[in-house]
């Protein structure tokens, strides 16, 4: 049985970009991220496996971008 993409949601903590993913407890999500909607180029930023529903994620690089986009997607 294929996982599907989580629901996400987004929010900003302490200057910082923090992703709340609710999806299949155990199932494996890939965290993308582009900072130009403009293009297809979408970068690989994690890949975790989600211990609890809802599972928070918050990228530490995220403040290095004026703005930064982000998908969650079920490999």
């Amino acid at each position: 049985v294929l996982s599907s993409a989580p629901q996400s949601s987004l929010e900003q903590a302490a200057g910082l970009p923090v992703l709340t993913l609710a999806g299949e407890v155990g199932a494996s999500y890939r965290i993308e991220y582009s900072t130009n909607l403009s293009t297809a180029s979408w970068a690989s930023l994690v890949e975790l496996s989600l211990s609890a529903s809802p599972f928070t994620f918050t990228d530490s690089t995220g403040s290095n971008s004026p703005a930064r986009f982000y998908r969650a997607l079920a490999p």
